[in-house]
C-alpha cells in the first residue's frame, strides 16, 4: 500500500520567474507579538439557493487585514444560524462551504455596528463526463453520439490524481486496464481482453493519441498528464477508428499550445520513498500567431514487494515530457506540432509463485518474494527499460464556413527490454527476457463538413505502415527445470533452496545423462504491415428528436509475419533425453507468412433525444458489420 501527498501551484495570468521559486519553496510563517485588539461576534444565517436554511454548513474566518490567523469558525445549527466569537475588528475573509454547494468567499468588515450576515450558497454540479467529444471527427456534445461513449476532462483527472491508465479505468464503466508493467498492459472492454505483445498480432482495442493509433501493446502505455480529455468508446469502432478497433477504442487528446501565459506546478512525496512532479508552462512566442507549451512528469517509487534475493519489486520510475507548438499563419489555418517522449525504468515485476513460498514466507502476492538467480547471466537483477517517442503534425485548413480540410502526419517508435522470473521462486528454472521494438508512420487526410442544418459528416483516406519485432530469450538450469517437470520432486526444498537433479536416465539405454547447469535459447517474431483505407461517415437529423448515422470504411492490408528460433550452441540434454528438441534443425532465416486482405466495415445508428433543455440521450441503437476477403 502506498500514499502520496501533493502540493499544487498554478497561475493563468501574467507570470514571472519568481513564481516558480515561490511554488517550490515552502512558506515560512513567523509569529510576532501583537497588541490586544477589540473583538466582536460575527453572526448570520446560511441559506440554500431556494432560500431554505442550511444546517451543518461550515463558516470560518480565514484571514484578517493585519495578517492574524486563528481557528475561528462555527457550524450552522438546525436553523442555519452561526455565531463566531472573538473576531478582531477590521477586515476579514469569511468562507462558507457545504458538500454539494459552491464555496463562497466574502470580505467582511467587523465593527461595533456589524449586522447579522445572510449567506446564500449556490448548488455545485460535478460533471464526471465531458460536455464535448471528437470521437466522430468533429466537435459534438457527448449526448449526440449514437454509441456508448465516456468522456473525461483533463482537469477532472488532475483533481482526482489520475495519471495512469489502470487508475483511469476505475472511473469508466465497461473498461478495465491491467498494467502488469508499462511493457505489458491489458485493455479489457466489456470483458474482452487485448494484451498480446506478438509483433504479428493486431490489437482488438485501439488506443489513439492526438488522432494517431498507438495500439501496439508494448508501446501503448503513456502517462495521462496535461490533457484536454480522454474518450472511451465501447463496442466495435472499425468505421470511426479503422483497424484494430473490433472491441472498442480509447482516444487521448493532449493539451495544445494556447495564446495565453500560464504556469502550473505540482509536486508530492509519499511512502516507499515516492517522489512526484508534474507541470506545464505555456507562452506566446509571437503574439496571436505562434505559441509554445511544454509539459513534464516524473514519478518514482521504490518497490512495494521485497525480494529476498535481489532488489525490491513492483516499483515505478517514469519520466515523460511533451513539447507542443501552435502556428496560426492565416485566419483559417491552424498548425500543431506535438512531440512526446517517455522513458520507464522501474524495478522488476513480481511473478510470485502461488505454490512455493519463499523461506520463512507465504504465497501471498503482497508479501516478500524470492526471485532468481539467473542460470546464465551474472547480472540477474529484474528490470524494465522502455522508451517511447513520437512526433505528430496536425493541420486544419478552413475551406469555407462549413468545410475543413484536416491532415494528420505522425511517426512513432518504441523500444523495450524486460527481464522477469517466470517460475516465481528462487529456482533457476524459468528465466525470460522480452526485447520488443517497433516503429510506425501514418498519414491521414480528411474533409469535415459541419453545419447548423440537418447533415454533418466527414470522409477521407489513410495510409499506415509499421514494422516491429519481439525477441524472447529463455534461460534455465536444466537440473532445476527437471525438478519443475517432475511432480514427485519439490521445486523448492523446505530450507528454501532449489532442488537440482544432476542427471536423468536415457529412456532408450538406461544410462544416466548429465544435465546442463546453464542453457539458453530464444525465439523472435517479426511483423510488418502496410495498410490503406478510405472512409465516409455522416449524420442526418431527421427531426429535432431523431438522428440517423451511417458510415463505411474500406481497408486494404498487406501483412508479413516471420518466426525465428535460435537454438543453443550446445543442444539441451533434457530435450534430447525425451527425443525432441535436440533433433530439430535451426531455422536461421525463420518462417515467413504473407497475407493480403480487403476489409469493408460499416455502421448504422440512430439516436433519439428528449425535447427539453436537458438533451438527455433517450434511445441509442447501433449496428456494426464487417466483410473481409483474404488471400
Amino acid at each position: 500500500m502506498s500514499f502520496l501527498v501533493r502540493l499544487r501551484a498554478s497561475s493563468s495570468a501574467r507570470w514571472r520567474p519568481c513564481c516558480l521559486a515561490l511554488a517550490l519553496v515552502p512558506l515560512l510563517i513567523v509569529s510576532s507579538p501583537v497588541q490586544a485588539q477589540e473583538t466582536r461576534a460575527v453572526t448570520g444565517q446560511v441559506l440554500t439557493p431556494d432560500g431554505n436554511s442550511l444546517p451543518g454548513a461550515t463558516v470560518r474566518i480565514e484571514r484578517s487585514e493585519n495578517g492574524n490567523e486563528g481557528p475561528l469558525g462555527d457550524q450552522t445549527n438546525a436553523n442555519g444560524n452561526f455565531r463566531i466569537e472573538g473576531v478582531p475588528t477590521g477586515k476579514h475573509d469569511l468562507v462558507a462551504s457545504f458538500v454539494g454547494y459552491q464555496t463562497l468567499r466574502r470580505e467582511i468588515t467587523v465593527g461595533p455596528d456589524t449586522s447579522p450576515l445572510t449567506i446564500q450558497l449556490e448548488a455545485q454540479t460535478l460533471a464526471l463526463e465531458g460536455l464535448t467529444v471528437t470521437s466522430q471527427k468533429r466537435v459534438q456534445e457527448v449526448q449526440e453520439i449514437p454509441a456508448a461513449v465516456s468522456s473525461y476532462e483533463g482537469d477532472f483527472l488532475d483533481d482526482i490524481g489520475v495519471q495512469q491508465f489502470d487508475r483511469f479505468s476505475d472511473f469508466v464503466p465497461g473498461l478495465q486496464v491491467q498494467i502488469q508493467s508499462p511493457n505489458n498492459p491489458g485493455f479489457v472492454v466489456r470483458g474482452i481482453t487485448s494484451d498480446d505483445g506478438d509483433a504479428r498480432v493486431q490489437p482488438r482495442v485501439s488506443v489513439y493519441q492526438n488522432g494517431v493509433s498507438i495500439s501496439k501493446s508494448r508501446g501503448s502505455v503513456v502517462e495521462l498528464y496535461d490533457l484536454e480529455r480522454v474518450e472511451v468508446l465501447k463496442g466495435p469502432q472499425g468505421t470511426l477508428f479503422g483497424r484494430a478497433a473490433q472491441i472498442g477504442a480509447v482516444n487521448i487528446i493532449q493539451h495544445r499550445a494556447e495564446n495565453t501565459q500560464s504556469l502550473r506546478i505540482e509536486g508530492g512525496i509519499g511512502n516507499e520513498n515516492e517522489r512526484y512532479f508534474t507541470g506545464h508552462v505555456n507562452a506566446p512566442i509571437v503574439e496571436n500567431q505562434l505559441f509554445l507549451r511544454v509539459a513534464s512528469l516524473y514519478n518514482r517509487r521504490d518497490g512495494v514487494v521485497s525480494n529476498k534475493t535481489g532488489d525490491a519489486l513492483n516499483g515505478k520510475e517514469t519520466f515523460a515530457s511533451r513539447g507542443s507548438l501552435r502556428w496560426l499563419p492565416t485566419d483559417g489555418t491552424v498548425v500543431d506540432v506535438i512531440a512526446n517522449y517517455q522513458r520507464d525504468t522501474p524495478p522488476g515485476t513480481s511473478f510470485k509463485s502461488g505454490s512455493f513460498a519463499p523461506p520463512a514466507g507465504t504465497t501471498d502476492p503482497a508479501t516478500a518474494a524470492a526471485m532468481g538467480p539467473d542460470p546464465v547471466l551474472e547480472d540477474d537483477d529484474l528490470f524494465l527499460d522502455r522508451t517511447v517517442w513520437d512526433v505528430t503534425l496536425l493541420v486544419d485548413q478552413a475551406l469555407s464556413s462549413n468545410v475543413t480540410l484536416n491532415s494528420t502526419t505522425a511517426y512513432r517508435e518504441f523500444d523495450s527490454l524486460e527481464r522477469f522470473d517466470a517460475d516465481g521462486t528462487a529456482a533457476p528454472a524459468l528465466q525470460f527476457d522480452e526485447d520488443a521494438e517497433g516503429k510506425q508512420f501514418s498519414q491521414e487526410v480528411r474533409v469535415t463538413y459541419e453545419s447548423t442544418g440537418r447533415f454533418s459528416g466527414f470522409g477521407g483516406a489513410n495510409f499506415f505502415w509499421e514494422d516491429g519485432s519481439q525477441r524472447v530469450p529463455f534461460r534455465t538450469d536444466e537440473r532445476s527445470f527437471a525438478a519443475l517437470l517432475n511432480p514427485d520432486v519439490p521445486l523448492i526444498q523446505d530450507n528454501g533452496q532449489p532442488t537440482l537433479i544432476p542427471s536423468i536416465p536415457n529412456p532408450e539405454t538406461g544410462d544416466q545423462i548429465s544435465l546442463k547447469e546453464s542453457h539458453q535459447e530464444a525465439y523472435t517474431n517479426y511483423g510488418s504491415t502496410t495498410a490503406a483505407e478510405v472512409f465516409l461517415d455522416g449524420t442526418v437529423d431527421v427531426t429535432e428528436a431523431l438522428s440517423v448515422t451511417a458510415g463505411l470504411r474500406g481497408t486494404f492490408e498487406n501483412m508479413t509475419g516471420e518466426y525465428e528460433v535460435t537454438n543453443s550452441e550446445t543442444p539441451g540434454r533434457l530435450g534430447g533425453a525425451h527425443g525432441r528438441l535436440a533433433q530439430q534443425p535451426v531455422r536461421a532465416d525463420g518462417r515467413a507468412t504473407l497475407r493480403e486482405r480487403y476489409v469493408l466495415v460499416g455502421r448504422r445508428a440512430s439516436g433519439c433525444r428528449l425535447r427539453d433543455h436537458r438533451r438527455h440521450q433517450l434511445v441509442r441503437h447501433a449496428v456494426a458489420w464487417t466483410a473481409s476477403q483474404c488471400y
